[in-house]
């Protein structure tokens, strides 16, 4: 870990603004990037208040913070008191992603207050907050569990005394204390599963101490695992700060609560969400569409209780839209597009209702989420030592059950869950719950279709594509000197040597770029599926992982095909259908590499000639129409019973989580990439009728980051 405590000595970056960059600017209608973020501090207590810590995180453009550099907080020109607690760094050794505390001097009711981050030449002061400090206090935080009549507790000041090694934050304006002890009855008798945590954040003067308090039932190898129903209360500074009773918690689940011991800073910092867009962490939203009020309202009531969900699906293989499917979450969407603190609870609240899924394997030797390397046949079907200890179920009534939870996660539908709430906080338990997901993606497959230790994400396609784009996160964000980030990096590694092995240098892969389930050879193909794939493609390379691009550039082939062919190829009104045939012979050529289509007029044809679905009633098929016509407006508005616009995309073209909008983020990335003929597939997109509003909801509202030609300019999020 690194700290920095710095000093008033300042440096300003300044931007050398060329002609193109102008130009570029213009085209998205945005202000120029900035060359380091802004962020305002904004009262949330409706009083006065002096000397106030505040923590956040915040990630950075590569280059941005050189190596050796570090980061201020500028107020006005009057730089204040910065700790920087470094984490992640790009490849060149600049800063990709730090938690930075500073102290504000005095803010007003209601007020806020706009800094500006600067880079400054690192140096350390002061005297760092030790475990000492704070055990000369008085403070502490005991979680008491009563189950079955017994009282077990676990006390944090006692985790301080016990280990207090584990920093998270170091320095003279915090120190940030990572703990964990075992709840013990009134004889000392340990609890075998339940383990509490304490992250325990004292910022100087020891006025104020955050603590978040945990309770996990996830060890993964202890024996007789099972759900367990207890009441909890927790204890700040002998007094209580909260209780709930007959909680059922779920086994491999985990819940948390945060607290202050002292005075709470009530501020709200909010990020430069136009700069974090632009460090290509996450995706590039139209800075055009503006979310709704009524969306953001709404966001800002969705409330988090242990073992609930929030927003999150309680059935992920449930068919159909749901909020959470896209590049990121609806509510992550809101807040990148807004920065409105309604919305950043509503990224908190949901990123907090991952813990409720059984989806949480620790290993008690480690202390982290279980390792494939260390057991290769863990998986759905495990064997041998890798097998976790069996729960034994007690009948077939859900109040009986000893280990099943009513959350059932899964890959092909998952949303990015904990991976913003990290970015934005830098908190260790949002870390530990995408390391989690990420480890859940491995373990909730077979052990022989994931390569055993190799760690393939063969899924089905969107399966591939959510957990590779979880897998790349997790990857790209954790903290340099974490013991897993390798492990991480290996995995997205053998997962890039497998992709190229089944498709950019297999000669029997098919030559239109059509990803397949398992990487197998199937007689159709999900458009939407390929589309969340070729995102989550070219997401990575735009997180620095480069040595996918020659995948992505395969995998592009089939939705640029779908939307520039010829019309008497394949008709781009069509590229977001829901299925496409890729061989003559449903019934029996699956298998067969030999008979893969090879142009897309084949899939056409076949598809929308011989399919009795896309015959009318007269049996006339839409084949026969001319792509983009009024006859095929008229056709399509006759056999489905609802109006159809001249060049309206077939597949839900005006709902938000509809097919073209499934395909805009991809299309978006490939341009951004620089693939041929991905502007005429955007211009494309943009340019037809009946065009969705985002406004609500914006998941799929991504957008270039820069336009290939320069003669482009976004009108309401449409190119014109």
């Amino acid at each position: 870990m690194y700290k920095y405590i710095l000093n008033t000595n300042r440096t300003h970056k300044t931007i050398s603004t060329t002609i193109k960059a102008l130009i570029l600017s213009i085209c998205l209608l945005s202000s120029s990037v900035q060359a380091m973020p802004e962020v305002s501090f904004i009262d949330q207590s409706n009083t006065t208040n002096t000397d106030i810590p505040v923590t956040f995180g915040q990630v950075f453009a590569i280059g941005d913070v050189p190596t050796g550099m570090s980061i201020n907080v500028d107020l006005a020109g009057n730089a204040i008191a910065t700790q920087v607690d470094i984490k992640a760094t790009h490849p060149d050794g600049s800063l990709r992603h730090a938690v930075i505390t500073t102290k504000i001097p005095t803010l007003g009711a209601e007020q806020t207050l706009d800094a500006t981050l600067v880079t400054v030449n690192a140096s350390s002061a002061g005297t760092v907050i030790s475990a000492a400090d704070l055990l000369a206090t008085s403070f502490d935080t005991i979680i008491e569990l009563t189950l079955n009549g017994v009282l077990y507790t676990a006390s944090a000041r006692d985790a301080l005394m016990a280990d207090s090694s584990r920093l998270w934050l170091e320095g003279s304006l915090v120190t940030e204390f990572t703990l964990k002890h075992k709840f013990k009855d009134s004889s000392g008798n340990e609890h075998a599963h339940l383990m509490a945590r304490f992250d325990v954040r004292a910022y100087q003067g020891l006025a104020s101490v955050r603590v978040d308090a945990i309770v996990e039932n996830t060890w993964i190898y202890e024996p007789d695992p099972s759900n367990f129903t207890y009441d909890a209360k927790i204890l700040v500074g002998g007094q209580e700060a909260y209780s709930i009773t007959q909680l059922k918690h779920f086994r491999r689940a985990r819940w948390h609560k945060v607290f202050w011991w002292g005075v709470e800073p009530k501020v709200y910092s909010k990020l430069d969400v136009a700069y974090l867009q632009a460090t290509k962490a996450v995706p590039n939203y139209d800075p055009n569409v503006t979310v709704s009020e009524s969306a953001l309202e709404a966001q800002g009531q969705v409330v988090y209780e242990p073992m609930g969900i929030v927003e999150l699906n309680d059935y992920m293989p449930e068919a159909g839209a749901d909020v959470g499917i896209g590049p990121l979450p609806r509510w992550a969407a809101r807040y990148l597009m807004t920065g409105d603190i309604r919305a950043y609870h509503g990224v908190l609240a949901n990123g907090d209702g991952g813990g409720s899924y059984s989806t949480h394997p620790r290993k008690q030797l480690t202390d982290y989420p279980v390792s494939i390397d260390d057991h290769p046949r863990l998986g759905n079907n495990a064997t041998g030592v890798d097998k976790p200890p069996p729960c034994t179920e007690l009948g077939v009534d859900e109040d009986t059950w000893t280990c099943r939870n009513p959350y059932n996660p899964d890959t092909a539908h998952q949303p990015s869950i904990a991976y913003l709430p990290y970015l934005l906080t830098g908190d260790n338990y949002y870390l530990d719950e995408l390391t989690f997901w990420a480890t859940y993606n491995f373990t909730s497959m077979g052990y022989s279709t994931r390569g055993e230790e190799l760690g393939w994400l063969k899924d089905q396609v969107r399966g591939t594509a959510w957990s590779l784009r979880t897998l790349g996160q997790t990857a790209y964000i954790l903290p340099d000197v974490h013991p897993m980030k390798a492990y991480f990096n290996e995995k997205l590694g053998n997962n890039r040597e497998w992709l190229m092995e089944m498709y950019v240098n297999n000669p029997d892969a098919n030559q239109l770029g059509v990803a397949h389930a398992n990487a197998t050879i199937e007689n159709t193909s999900k458009p939407w599926m390929d589309d969340f794939f070729t995102w989550s493609l070219g997401y990575l390379t735009e997180l620095g992982f480069t040595d996918f691009v020659p995948i992505l550039q395969w995998k592009s082939k089939y939705p640029i095909n779908r939307m520039t062919s010829p019309d008497d190829e394949f008709c781009w009104i069509l590229a977001a259908d829901y299925t496409n045939a890729l061989g003559p012979d449903l019934s029996r050529w699956a298998g067969n590499p030999d008979n893969w289509f090879t142009t897309m007029a084949q899939i056409y044809e076949t598809t929308y000639n011989t399919w009795s679905y896309w015959k009318n009633s007269d049996n006339i098929s839409l084949f026969s129409q001319p792509c983009g016509s009024a006859a095929m407006a008229n056709w399509l508005t006759a056999r489905f019973d609802r109006p159809y616009a001249i060049g309206e995309m077939y597949g839900s073209s005006q709902s938000p989580m509809g097919y073209p909008s499934n395909l805009q983020p991809a299309l978006a990335v490939m341009v951004d990439a620089g693939i041929a003929k991905s502007n005429q597939a955007w211009t494309r997109l943009v340019t037809s009728a009946s065009r969705p509003n985002y406004s609500s909801t914006p998941q799929f509202a991504v957008t270039p980051r820069t336009l290939n030609t320069p003669d482009s300019i976004f009108i309401n999020g449409f190119e014109d």
